[in-house]
C-alpha cells in the first residue's frame, strides 16, 4: 500500500499543471542541496583544527559536546520553519477503504527521506572519524 501511495504521489508530481515550473525548481533546489552537503562534509572533516585554532590547549571533544546542544536547538528551529509536512497529501485518502495505519506508515517513509535527517550524519562523521583518527594515532 505505501508504494501504492507513493507513485500516486509521484504521478500527482508529473501530472500536475505547473510540473515544468517544479522540475526546474526541484533541480535547482537539488544543486543548492549538493552544494550544502558538500559544505558540510568540509566543515566536518576541518572541524577539528578550527576548534583547535579557536580553543587551544583543551579538549576538542568536550568542546564540540558542549556546541552539540546548539547546532541540535538551531536544527530544531530550522526543521520547523523549512521542512513541510506531507500531510495535505494524505487529506484525500482518509476517505478511502485504506487502514490508517499504512497511511501512517506512508507519512514516517516520506518525512525520513529529508535533507535535514542527513545533514547532522554529514556534518558528525567526518568529524568523529578524523578526531579518532587524531586519538588512535596519538595512542600509538
Amino acid at each position: 500500500m505505501i508504494l501504492t501511495l507513493l507513485t500516486h504521489q509521484w504521478k500527482s508530481f508529473i501530472r500536475s499543471r505547473n510540473s515544468g515550473r517544479s522540475i526546474v525548481l526541484q533541480i535547482v533546489l537539488g544543486f543548492f542541496i549538493l552544494y550544502f552537503l558538500a559544505i558540510a562534509v568540509f566543515l566536518g572533516i576541518s572541524l577539528s583544527s578550527i576548534l583547535k585554532e579557536a580553543f587551544p590547549k583543551q579538549d576538542i571533544v568536550k568542546i564540540f559536546c558542549g556546541f552539540i546542544l546548539y547546532y541540535f536547538s538551531f536544527d530544531i528551529i530550522l526543521r520547523f520553519m523549512l521542512q513541510d509536512l506531507p500531510t495535505l497529501t494524505v487529506q484525500a485518502y482518509l476517505l478511502q477503504n485504506i487502514k490508517k495505519s499504512s497511511l501512517v506508515g506512508f507519512l514516517n517513509i516520506r518525512s525520513l527521506v529529508s535533507f535535514f535527517n542527513a545533514l547532522p550524519l554529514i556534518l558528525f562523521i567526518p568529524f568523529s572519524a578524523t578526531e579518532i583518527a587524531h586519538q588512535y594515532s596519538s595512542v600509538i
